[in-house]
C-alpha cells in the first residue's frame, strides 16, 4: 500500500505538547512570512522556528466521510436546553441559531473560530455549535487560570494557549488578583477605563504569553472556510481581527464584543465597523447584554455560498487528537517529583495481604502483580515514611529514585532525537523505532505496509477510533494488540515491529506464515489513556481508559472483560488502577476488540502484549485449580516461544498460566537489570522487537502445525 501522507513531521512537545508524529500544511511563502516574524531571541520562537523549517507539502488520503445528520433550528435550541449547553453570556447562541444559521446550521460540517474563548464552556458563545451541532473549530484563550480544563471541555477543537495579535511570538499580558476570571488582556490594548479601575483596588500582574495571527493559524491547520467568528479579547479585538486573511477565506458571520461607554471606546468601535466595512461585511445587528458591554454582529453584504470542506478534515483529525493543545514548548506539569519506585521481596502471603490492603487504603500504584516475590510499588513523596513505617521488615532496594526525573529524561530523548531526524521527511522504519510515537503515527505506518488493509473496530468514550490493520492471506486468523494498558509504551512499539517484520519479510517463516494466516494487528486498544500518557499535560503513568466513573476516571480495560470479571486482582474501588468498571464489558474498549473478534470466523491466536516481566502467560492464571484442557498445546507453544526469545539477546522470559486456543499474554521488558519500568528507554526499542518476534513466530509455527 503506497503512504501518502500530506506532511510527516516528528516532534517531541515542539510546536504542540505531544510526542509523535504530527500532522500540518505550510507552504514556502508562508513559511518564510513566518521566520520572518520570529526573529526574538526567545527560546521558544526559536524552537518553533526549528520545527516549521523542516515541513514541506505532501498528500494524504482523507478519511470516509460521515453521514450528516439533520436537525431543525427548534430542535437544537431545545437540545442545547436539554445538554445546558447554552451558554453565552448575552444569549448570542440563541440569537445567531435563530437568526442567522436557522437555514443552514451545517450540522457536523461546521467551523468556528472564537478568542477569548475562556474555559471552552462559561460564556463561550461556540459551545453550543461544537456541543449540539457538531461544528468543529480553534479556540484560542491567553489567560491561565482559564486553560485548565479547556482541552477536556472542548474535545472537537484546536485549543491555542495564547493571544491572538498581530505577531507570532510573544506578547505582555495583564492580570492580577483583583482581576475577574476572563478580564486578562494585552498590556498595549487594555481598556484604559478598565485598566485604571483596576489598579485603583490593587496589583496587577503583567507576563508573557505566546501570541498568534489568525493568517497563520488558518494556513497552519488547513481552514478553508468559516462560518462563525467570534471576538472578545478585552481591547484587542482590532488587532487581531487585522490578523485574519480576509482575501483568501470567508467567514459567513462575525460577532465582535466591544465596551460602551467613555469617547475612546466609542471610537474603538468605530475604528472596527469600518475595518469590516473595507472588508465586505455589514452591521447586522448590535445589542447590549451589560451595563457597559455589546456584541455587534457582522454580516456579508454580498453573501457567498461555498459549497465545499470547511477545513482539512486530515489536518483537524491531527490537530485534534495528535495535539489536543497547541501551546508551543508547553511545560510538562510536574506530577511526581520525588516520588520513588521500591522493589519489595515479598517472601510470605503476610507480607503479600498487607501490601495489598496498603495499596487499597493509600491508592499505591502497583507497577508489578502483588505476588511472592519481586512487586515494584510506585509510592508518592507525600506518604514515603507512612507507607515504610508500614512496610518495615520487609526486604526492598530503590528502583527509581525520583520518578519526574525519569520522566522528564525520557522526554528530553525524544527532544534530542528529533533533532537527529529535523531533515529527515521520511516514515521509515529507522524513524519510527528511534523513539515512542503517538497512535497516529503507528497507523500511518501500518497503512503503509504492503499488503495492508486498515482494519476499524469502534470508537473510545472520548470519541477516538480504534484502528488497524490486517494483512495475510490464511483462512485462519491471529489477532495482536498493544497498548489496553495507556502508559505501557513498549507494547504499541513493540506491535508495530512485529506486524512491519512479518508484512515485509522474504524469509521463509514469514512466507509461511502469511501463507497459513490472516494477521489483524491493533497498536494502540486504549487510544484515549495512551494518548494521555503522551501528553504533557496529561498524566505519564496513567494506567486505564479516561471514562470517569464514581468520582475518578478510568476503567482498567483489562480488568473489564466478562471471563472472570471482579476476580482477584482487580477492584472495585473506581480510584484504583485496578478498577474492573461499573458491568463487565462496559468499557468502550474492551467492546471493540470483543465485538471485532466474534466477527472473524476462525480465531487460533489472540496475543496482548503488555509491559513489563518478561512473561509469556497463556489463560487462567486467575484461578490455580481451573482445569485447562488445552494445558499442553498451551505450554508447548509458550514454551517454543521462550527459548526462541532467548536465542536472539539472552533474555529469559518465563511461562505460565494467563474462547481462542492460543491466547496469550505478554509481558515484554524489562525485570531487573535493564531498570526504567514502564519508562523502559527507546534504544530497547529494537532489541524488544526482536527478540518478541522471535517468540511469536515460534509459537505461531507451532499454532500452524496443530
Amino acid at each position: 500500500m503506497q503512504l501518502n501522507v500530506r506532511i510527516l513531521v516528528l516532534l517531541t512537545g515542539l510546536a504542540c505538547i505531544c510526542y509523535g508524529l504530527y500532522i500540518i500544511t505550510l507552504d514556502e511563502s508562508m513559511l518564510s512570512e513566518l521566520k520572518q516574524q520570529m526573529n526574538t531571541p526567545d527560546q521558544n520562537t526559536k524552537m518553533l522556528q526549528e520545527v516549521l523549517s523542516i515541513l514541506k507539502n505532501e498528500s494524504y488520503v482523507l478519511p470516509t466521510k460521515k453521514k450528516v445528520r439533520k436537525m431543525t433550528a427548534e430542535e437544537a435550541i431545545n437540545k442545547g436546553v436539554e445538554l445546558k449547553a447554552l451558554k453565552a453570556q448575552g444569549k448570542q447562541d440563541r440569537f445567531m441559531m435563530k437568526e442567522i444559521f436557522n437555514q443552514k446550521m451545517h450540522v457536523d460540517t461546521g467551523f468556528f473560530i472564537e478568542f477569548g474563548a475562556r474555559n471552552g464552556i462559561e460564556h463561550s458563545n461556540t459551545y453550543f455549535f461544537e456541543k449540539v451541532l457538531g461544528w468543529k473549530g480553534l479556540l484560542a484563550e491567553a489567560f491561565p487560570e482559564e486553560q485548565k480544563d479547556i482541552a477536556n471541555n472542548r474535545p472537537n477543537s484546536i485549543i491555542i494557549d495564547g493571544a491572538i495579535s498581530d505577531t507570532n511570538g510573544k506578547k505582555t499580558f495583564m492580570a492580577g488578583g483583583v482581576i475577574p476570571v476572563g478580564m486578562g488582556g494585552i498590556v498595549d490594548e487594555y481598556d484604559k477605563t478598565r485598566e485604571d479601575k483596576i489598579n485603583s483596588k490593587g496589583k496587577v500582574n503583567e507576563f508573557q504569553v505566546n501570541s498568534y495571527r489568525l493568517d497563520s493559524l488558518v494556513e497552519l491547520f488547513g481552514i478553508k472556510h468559516v462560518n462563525l467568528m467570534s471576538v472578545d479579547t478585552e481591547g484587542s479585538e482590532l488587532l487581531a481581527l487585522k490578523s485574519f486573511p480576509w482575501d483568501k477565506i470567508t467567514v459567513d458571520s462575525v460577532n465582535v464584543e466591544v465596551l460602551l461607554g467613555n469617547d475612546e471606546r466609542k471610537k474603538k468601535q468605530q475604528e472596527i465597523e469600518d475595518y469590516m466595512d473595507s472588508k465586505g461585511y455589514k452591521v447586522f445587528n448590535e445589542f447590549a447584554f451589560a451595563h457597559d458591554t455589546a456584541d455587534i454582529f457582522f454580516a456579508l453584504k454580498e453573501p457567498v455560498e461555498y459549497t465545499g470542506l470547511n477545513y482539512d478534515p486530515v489536518v483537524m483529525e491531527a490537530a485534534k487528537k495528535t495535539c489536543q493543545f497547541l501551546a508551543v514548548f508547553s511545560k510538562t506539569v510536574k506530577k511526581y517529583q520525588g516520588d520513588k519506585v521500591y522493589r519489595y521481596d515479598i517472601q510470605t502471603p503476610q507480607q503479600q495481604q498487607l501490601l495489598a490492603k496498603l495499596v487499597d487504603q493509600y491508592h499505591l500504584d502497583l507497577w508489578t502483580e502483588n505476588i511472592i516475590g519481586q512487586v515494584d510499588v510506585h509510592v508518592p513523596k507525600s506518604i514515603d515514611s507512612t507507607i515504610k513505617s508500614k512496610l518495615t521488615g520487609i526486604k526492598h532496594k530503590v528502583y527509581i529514585d525520583d520518578l519526574q526525573k525519569s520522566i522528564d529524561q525520557e522526554r528530553q530523548y525524544s527532544i534530542s532525537n528529533m533533532e537527529k531526524f529535523k531533515n529527515d521527511y521520511s516514515l521509515s522504519e529507522e524513524r519510527v523505532f528511534s523513539d515512542y510515537q503517538d497512535t497516529l503515527v503507528y497507523q500511518s505506518f501500518l497503512e503503509s505496509l504492503p499488503g495492508a488493509e486498515k482494519i476499524y473496530l469502534g470508537k473510545t468514550y472520548l470519541g477516538a477510533e480504534v484502528n488497524g490493520v490486517k494483512f495475510g492471506s490464511g483462512d485462519k486468523h491471529i489477532v495482536f494488540h498493544g497498548g489496553i494498558h495507556a502508559r505501557e509504551w513498549i507494547g504499541p512499539a513493540t506491535v508495530v515491529y512485529i506486524a512491519n517484520a512479518l508484512s515485509k519479510g522474504t524469509d521463509s517463516d514469514s512466507l509461511y506464515l502469511r501463507k497459513e494466516f490472516t494477521f489483524h494487528v491493533i497498536p494502540v486498544l486504549n487510544v484515549d489513556g495512551y494518548d494521555y500518557t503522551r501528553n504533557p499535560r496529561g498524566d505519564r503513568m496513567n494506567r486505564k481508559n479516561r471514562e470517569p466513573y464514581g468520582g475518578c476516571i478510568g476503567t482498567d480495560p483489562n480488568r473489564n472483560f466478562p471471563f472472570a470479571w471482579s476476580k482477584p486482582g482487580a477492584s472495585g474501588d473506581p480510584c484504583s488502577d485496578a478498577f474492573y468498571g461499573p458491568s463487565p464489558g462496559s468499557s468502550k474498549e474492551v467492546q471493540a476488540i470483543t465485538s471485532y473478534i466474534k466477527s472473524l470466523s476462525n480465531v487460533v491466536s489472540y496475543i496482548d502484549f503488555h509491559a513489563y516481566s518478561q512473561l509469556f502467560m497463556f489463560p487462567f492464571g486467575h484461578d490455580c485449580n481451573y482445569k485447562n484442557k488445552d494445558k499442553q498445546d498451551l505450554m508447548n507453544a509458550s514454551n517454543a516461544a521462550v527459548k526462541a526469545i532467548k536465542s536472539v539477546n539472552g533474555l529469559r522470559f518465563r511461562n505460565g498460566e494467563l474462547g481462542v486456543k492460543y491466547s496469550f499474554a505478554v509481558e515484554l521488558r524489562p525485570t531487573g537489570f535493564l531498570g526504567g519500568g514502564f519508562l523502559l528507554p527507546a534504544k530497547y526499542i529494537v532489541p524488544a522487537g526482536k527478540e518478541t518476534l522471535a517468540g511469536v513466530v515460534a509459537a505461531w509455527k507451532y499454532v500452524a502445525l496443530h
